[in-house]
């Protein structure tokens, strides 16, 4: 799971890399068909981001307290 939420990381950097990359190199009329879907990716990536922590949380904090101190 934490694999998983590294590539999402990784890809979502990216992702904003290009996204960042085609504004600056297209026309001004692309550019916010460009940015409107940037803004969508933002809250796309955002949402698994988020579900993705809540996972690795709820699965680490299981796993870390049904460890007894014996």
């Amino acid at each position: 799971m934490i694999k998983m939420l590294a590539a999402t990381l990784i890809s979502s950097f990216f992702l904003v890399v290009i996204l960042i990359l085609c504004t600056s190199l297209v026309d001004e009329k692309k550019a916010e068909v460009i940015e409107k879907k940037s803004a969508l990716v933002k809250d796309l990536v955002t949402f698994i981001i988020t579900a993705q922590t809540g996972l690795i949380g709820t699965a680490l904090g299981f796993y870390f307290g049904s460890k007894s101190n014996d």
